[in-house]
């Protein structure tokens, strides 16, 4: 296999590697910890614990570590909130 076949492959590689995370974030159902929130929206730590004690948002607390449902997260972020 040449230099270039090996480029090509590994960019189509990456490309799908990309799609599939892409896809994943966009799943309304899939529950986000705040490590998760964190990681993907560059949110403070302190700023997610708020937001987690507000009660307009459904947290599920009684799993370790608790976590959201991402539509729930989005719905939540619509919505603008003075005390967070």
């Amino acid at each position: 296999m040449s230099e270039e076949d090996k480029k090509v492959i590994t960019g189509l590689t990456e490309a799908i590697k990309d799609f599939t995370n892409e896809m994943r974030r966009q799943d309304p159902n899939r529950l986000l910890t705040a490590e998760d929130i964190r990681k993907e929206h560059k949110i403070g730590e302190a700023t997610i614990y708020k937001m987690f004690q507000n009660p307009e948002i459904p947290v599920q607390s009684f799993t370790k570590p608790a976590k959201v449902l991402n539509s729930a997260l989005w719905d939540f972020f619509k919505v603008r909130h003075e005390e967070i």
